[in-house]
């Protein structure tokens, strides 16, 4: 038999495993046997003349990353790969609401200058103007920092109940 034919046939039982590889699920079984066919083509390619197998050796070494990115882009529109290839997307978190100076809230966490505070249905994460503001003081907004996160400092009501501020 002629070595063309030869390599001819087996270069296209390689490409055709192969597109069966991208489509059904072996574990790459039947990529391996696609590699060794296509090897198996540019064996016989050599051996109908040395140029010819080094063109369908080097034919082969630049389009194999070409075919491979069109494998792995074709694959999940594949029914396996729409079965294996997660499609969910994550929500988009919903959208921070800004806190206005002077709103008034209580601080949830102890804020060591940084903490937390609700103001009545949101809670964000506040400044400290200055000291340390015990968890469950109530704070009014002064100001907004660089990245528009409350400045906070302890209301002026209880500021003289013991124990609600620590100095630093």
């Amino acid at each position: 038999m002629d070595p063309l034919l030869i390599a001819g046939i087996l270069l296209m039982v390689g490409l055709f495993v192969l597109v069966a590889e991208a489509v059904l699920p072996s574990h790459g079984i039947l990529g391996v046997m696609a590699g060794v066919a296509l090897f198996g083509a540019v064996y016989y390619c050599f051996v109908a003349g040395p140029w010819l197998g080094i063109a369908a050796l080097a034919l082969i070494t630049v389009a194999s990353p070409f075919v491979f990115m069109w494998m792995m882009e074709m694959w999940p529109r594949t029914p396996v790969g729409r079965r294996l290839v997660l499609t969910a997307t994550v929500p988009q978190a919903p959208e921070p609401q800004q806190i206005k100076v002077g709103a008034e809230g209580r601080a949830v966490t102890e804020l060591r200058p940084i903490g937390e505070a609700d103001f009545g249905q949101v809670r964000v994460e506040v400044l400290s103007e200055y000291g340390i503001i015990v968890a469950g003081s109530p704070v009014k907004v002064v100001a907004l920092d660089a990245d528009d996160r409350p400045v906070v400092r302890l209301l002026e009501a209880s500021a003289a109940a013991p124990g609600q501020e620590k100095k630093l």
